[in-house]
């Protein structure tokens, strides 16, 4: 297995990851409303091109041969709550291994490197944020990550009109 930074090249490989992704969580987050693919692809496409080339972005690719089997995200900017704006954090967007690839170290050697990176430029802390039903919680606490907030969802609509 390989890790590298990811390139433009990439782009495709990296979007097929990304819906995967997407579509692995919409057994838990509604995301069954997703647009179909061929609707995002661009605008995602698009997305990823810009992170690529955005100073403050991290983007690992993970490679078994040629084949690309996960990748990882992230970024360093200021919290959105101004009282927190004087901390300048890392934030996981996104790591994500193909299943047939998982159980076998790629997602914490993406996480690693995608954390050393985020500290060399210079992150006071790393955040991230994961659907409480996402297995993945049980991997982010095995590498020592704490719920240290809650993101609360209302589903049902607005009943005051």
């Amino acid at each position: 297995m390989n890790l590298r930074k990811g390139k433009q090249s990439d782009i495709e490989a990296i979007f097929e990851l990304w819906w995967a992704s997407s579509k692995e969580h919409e057994k838990y987050s509604r995301l069954d409303i997703l647009n179909p693919k061929k609707m995002v692809k661009e605008i995602i496409i698009k997305e990823l091109r810009k992170c690529l080339r955005d100073k403050n972005h991290v983007f690992l690719i993970a490679e078994e041969g040629d084949q690309i089997v996960g990748i990882a995200t992230g970024h360093i900017g200021e919290r959105d709550e101004p009282v927190f704006a004087i901390n300048q954090g890392g934030y996981i967007d996104e790591i994500y291994v193909l299943v047939e690839f998982r159980k076998k170290g790629i997602g914490k050697e993406l996480l690693d490197e995608l954390m050393r990176q985020l500290y060399l430029k210079e992150a006071m802390f790393i955040g991230l944020a994961v659907v409480a039903q996402n297995t993945a919680v049980e991997f982010y606490k095995r590498q020592g990550f704490k719920i240290k907030s809650h993101w609360m969802v209302k589903e049902s609509k607005w009943e005051g009109r």
